[in-house]
Formats: structure tokens, sequence, C-alpha cells
């Protein structure tokens, strides 16, 4: 992985791999929008929603090749 990811993508994905719902959340802004599957989700209510419920019904990897 690229050691210039700015921190809170770092974050994220550090969260992620330890499956910590709560630091996820935390990534994003109280107003954020998450879009994934055609689908959106607003704030960190339908975020946390997402993360626990979408994002966990699938098993993915994730291989950052560069950050611009």
């Amino acid at each position: 992985m690229p050691d210039s990811l700015p921190t809170i993508i770092s974050e994220y994905l550090a969260a992620a791999d330890r499956d910590d719902v709560d630091a996820i959340v935390a990534c994003f802004a109280n107003d954020a929008t998450v879009c994934d599957e055609d689908r959106e989700w607003h704030g960190h209510a339908e975020i946390r929603g997402w993360r626990t419920k979408v994002a966990t019904a699938y098993e993915y990897t994730v291989e950052v090749r560069r950050a611009v």
C-alpha cells in the first residue's frame, strides 16, 4: 500500500480490517454520503447500517495500487 495515502483513508482501511464499525463510522463527517450498490446512505446512522449489513454481506479484498 502506498505510504502517501491520506490519514483518513489509512484509518478507514485499518478499521475495516479490524471490523471496527465505530472507527469506520468515525471516518465520515456527520453529513457524509456513501454510494454503494446503486444506493446512497446519508449520515452516521445510515452509514453504520450500511457497514453492518450490506458491506459485510460480501467477502472482499482491497489493493491500493496508487494514490494521487
